[in-house]
């Protein structure tokens, strides 16, 4: 025996019809950042569009744009192994952060995206003996090493929580690096 249950339709109140509306044009807005993001990965001005789009950091992401612009500068000075090392690291990191944006709350993707650090070093094989740490080092601004060591220290101490997405974007680099005809990191 079935039970239909029929009465008035249930029609939403204006409050609610306007907050379904501003989930709508959200999620549409960061559909259309998260496009925008994935044509910039490797691009220096990739932290330039985050700190657009998620201005509760801003700064922080700014203060991104001098240290990718650091290591970039080193890179022809490096050994090839190393170069891949850190040309892969900067788009894994990239991709990352794009993955981040989409899972976290406006405010909070900054302090993931800087805790996803140790998970991608190792994802992108930066332990393997072969990666010359000693020049990537030399071209660290160890200023914002220190403003960022808490949450450097989240991620190195919860590296479990961060190693699928880690893997997950390391690999998708090796891929896109591959298409392109580029050296990859090893798997």
């Amino acid at each position: 025996m079935s039970t239909t249950i029929r009465g008035p339709r249930y029609q939403l109140t204006p409050t609610i019809a306007a907050a379904h509306r501003n989930i709508a044009r959200t999620r549409a807005e960061r559909q259309q950042n998260v496009a925008l993001l994935r044509r910039h990965i490797g691009r220096p001005d990739f932290y330039e569009q985050m700190a657009r789009i998620d201005p509760q950091s801003a700064g922080e992401w700014r203060r991104m744009v001098g240290m990718q612009a650091r290591f970039q500068r080193g890179e022809p000075g490096y050994d090839p192994t190393t170069r891949t090392y850190s040309e892969s690291m900067r788009e894994s990191l990239h991709r990352a952060a794009i993955e981040l944006y989409r899972r976290e709350r406006p405010g909070q993707v900054f302090d993931h995206f800087i805790a996803i650090h140790p998970a991608l070093f190792n994802a992108n094989s930066a332990f393997n003996g072969r990666v010359n740490g000693i020049a990537v080092l030399q071209n660290t601004n160890f200023t914002e090493v220190f403003r960022n060591f808490n949450e450097l220290a989240i991620g190195a101490n919860n590296g479990a929580s961060y190693a699928r997405l880690a893997n997950q974007v390391a690999e998708e680099t090796r891929v896109s690096r591959e298409r392109r005809g580029l050296p990859i990191t090893p798997r």
